[in-house]
């Protein structure tokens, strides 16, 4: 049983994920020392290690389909969703639509991502004050380093992928551990994306999540990755464990906190005229999105005031590097769904008149959600997330990842602890999701990346949205178009499914 303890009582070093004795291993200690490279640095435990990948028994077909169906009944009776402000200064008159209509299959963004260019390396430079066996030694550890990144860089290139060797060859072995599930997959009023229709009750501790049927508590440390799949070969839901050395990860994580903090600070926080179906807490969207009836892809709108107060976050490291890592994780664990997404976004910001802004640059993500202090979410689906998109969701703060800050994924059955600096994805349209409060002293912040349905719907239209091109089109192609939305689901069935792991 987890014991309910004050802020005060807790030690500094479990607020900030270093551990806690009394919920440790069989040798006393939470964490497992990794593997240290050549460099004398822990192993990225980002990398899948030893049983990490869990069988869930999920309907996957019938939770897609069903899925599918029911959010585009949602798109259509106007289900209130918290939307922020899009830019329309100039931009509805500076994009045209195309002369001609033409569809464009989602398939056709699953190409290979380009490579990105070899790291820079510093030049080797001679130091006087070393010795001449000492500037052999470093001369030829140089040359080392660069033999090492030119077979790596061979390696990724036949293979079409930037992600390293190492990193392929961990997946590759993974080995499986079946877990019981007794969800089957939701019925169809859980995907409608309305508060009130989600079937599932709120909880404000442990002991809540414990007391319900057909949930499974899961411990996580944030050591080591972690992925959940069906027993038909589907990911739905992938842990992402501290990247590199763990001090210096959570050193940088504290820094993010800072700069979270001093931001909201700063920021004005535009007020809804509603109640946030997803909680009481301050957020802002970053990047571009497709909704609300506009003719293109725009993006988030800022005021005078937020504009420059965001834009330092987007540029500040510690920042980027969250947004790469959940990039990585995409790429790791769900391949498809990572080409789509960025092959996607190179096609959207080469396109001249529309003038969209990435949140992040090393990132597949279209936009990204910031949510300060007390991020803690209601039991809610992301409806206007494509539905086997993956969201990407990173969180940290000070508080006990033991008490509160978990995720729960109800359609899973599961109860995941997320502790400050890791990171989860998981198909947020589809399998509906919220966290245990934190404590009244604590702050958890939050910061999710998606892209739009709409975004994919403006595309697989031609660059035009729904009226538009039903305006505009042929009745072959109409036909055409109510068949590939009908048999959507199958493609998403498609993307979860990883033919790398």
């Amino acid at each position: 049983m987890v014991k309910k303890r004050l802020l005060a009582e807790l030690d500094p070093a479990l607020i900030l994920g270093e551990g806690d004795p009394d919920f440790g291993d069989a040798e006393g200690g939470l964490h497992t020392r990794l593997r240290l490279t050549r460099s004398k640095r822990e192993f990225n435990p980002h990398i899948l290690r030893g049983e990490v990948l869990t069988l869930l028994k999920v309907n996957s077909e019938s939770l897609l389909s069903n899925g599918c169906a029911v959010s585009e009944a949602a798109w259509k009776g106007g289900v209130v969703e918290d939307f922020e402000q899009l830019e329309t200064d100039g931009l509805m008159q500076s994009f045209s639509a195309p002369v001609s209509v033409v569809l464009q299959p989602l398939e056709d963004l699953l190409k290979p991502v380009d490579l990105r260019p070899p790291c820079k390396r510093a030049r080797y430079t001679v130091e006087p004050v070393l010795s001449a066996a000492e500037r052999k030694k470093l001369k030829d550890r140089h040359r080392a380093r660069d033999k090492r990144a030119k077979a790596r860089a061979e390696v990724q290139k036949s293979l079409q992928t930037n992600l390293k060797s190492v990193a392929l060859r961990k997946a590759a072995e993974t080995k499986a551990a079946a877990v019981e599930c007794s969800f089957a997959g939701p019925d169809a009023t859980a995907w409608t994306g309305s508060r009130a229709a989600v079937p599932y009750p709120k909880v404000y501790s442990v002991q809540d999540v414990l007391a319900l049927s057909g949930l499974k508590y899961i411990e996580w440390d944030g050591s080591l990755s972690r992925v959940y799949r069906s027993e038909d070969g589907l990911h739905w839901a992938a842990l992402l464990g501290y990247v590199g050395e763990r001090s210096e990860w959570l050193a940088n994580m504290q820094v993010v906190d800072q700069l979270l903090l001093k931001a909201q600070q700063e920021l004005h926080f535009p007020k809804l005229d509603h109640p946030p179906r997803r909680g009481v807490y301050d957020s802002l969207s970053i990047g571009c999105s497709h909704g609300q009836g506009q003719l293109h892809p725009m993006n988030f709108a800022a005021s005078k005031r937020n504009a420059p107060i965001l834009q330092a976050l987007m540029d500040a490291p510690e920042v980027n590097r969250i947004a790469r890592f959940i990039d990585h994780g995409v790429e790791v664990y769900f391949p498809k769904i990572h080409r789509l997404l960025t092959n996607l976004m190179e096609i959207l910001l080469g396109m001249g008149g529309l003038h969209l802004k990435r949140p992040f640059k090393r990132c597949c993500y279209a936009a990204s959600q910031l949510n300060f202090s007390r991020a803690s979410t209601d039991p809610h689906l992301d409806f206007m997330n494509a539905f086997f998109l993956c969201c990407g969701i990173w969180n940290g703060g000070r508080f006990n990842y033991k008490a509160g800050g978990q995720l729960i994924m109800w359609n899973l059955g599961i109860v995941v602890e997320f502790p400050p600096g890791a990171g989860i994805l998981v198909p947020s349209a589809s399998v509906t999701h919220a966290n245990i409060p934190i404590g009244p002293e604590e702050r958890r912040h939050s910061i999710t990346f998606f892209t739009a349905a709409g975004i994919l719907r403006w595309y697989f239209n031609g660059f035009m949205n729904d009226n538009e091109f039903l305006t505009r089109a042929s009745g072959l192609q109409k036909k055409n178009w109510a068949q590939y939305r009908t048999d959507l689901w199958k493609f998403g069935l498609d993307m979860l499914r990883s033919d790398e792991l």
